[in-house]
């Protein structure tokens, strides 16, 4: 039975992590109608950034997480803009082609620059849990749940109540009415 809790808290703390992850998909699938295979190749550099940050510059990973989200913005906000604008509310398989392709193209672009040799990010609490009862909860895997809990909330709290996020909700459901009351549509899937 501890076993069984064990495998349901590593989970779920693991689950944390996977649901950021579909939010960010969810949004642009939502708002752009784009399914976007780039998605994963997108997070794989947003991952290589932070192993550099830490292994190079010496930044924590979390502290580090707000420079990697600026520079992923800029990066995504070039390719929206330079790539992806031109196949919005374009027919599935053409967004399906196009992200795929960018998929195949960043992978191996992130392959030829970096190898394919694993790396880990080792801070010094790397190791560290604590007992809670029969289960032991990994304190970094507790943290970025917390995290993506936090993120979560907060991308809900901002299409909701924040002028850009109703924007972005209008665009999403009429695209045609979001341009009459002064919505710009290309600089806002960016």
């Amino acid at each position: 039975m501890d076993l069984l809790l064990q495998i349901l808290v590593n989970g779920i703390l693991q689950g944390g992590l996977y649901a950021i992850m579909a939010l960010g998909l969810a949004l642009v699938w939502g708002v752009l109608n784009i399914v976007n295979l780039a998605h994963g190749a997108f997070i794989m550099l947003g991952a290589y950034i932070s192993w550099h940050l830490f292994t190079y510059l010496h930044i924590d990973p979390f502290l580090g997480l707000p420079i990697t989200a600026c520079i992923m913005f800029v990066v995504g906000y070039g390719v929206q803009r330079g790539l992806l604008n031109l196949i919005a509310r374009a027919p599935m398989f053409n967004t399906l082609l196009i992200t795929f392709g960018l998929e195949v193209v960043l992978t191996y672009l992130a392959q030829l620059v970096f190898s394919a040799d694993f790396r880990t990010i080792n801070p010094s609490y790397a190791g560290n849990n604590f007992a809670l009862g029969p289960l032991t909860i990994p304190v970094v895997r507790l943290a970025a749940f917390g995290v993506a809990m936090v993120l979560t909330v907060g991308m809900w709290y901002f299409l909701l109540r924040s002028r850009l996020g109703r924007a972005i909700r209008a665009t999403a459901q009429n695209l045609v009415a979001a341009r009459l009351y002064g919505v710009e549509p290309r600089h806002l899937y960016a």
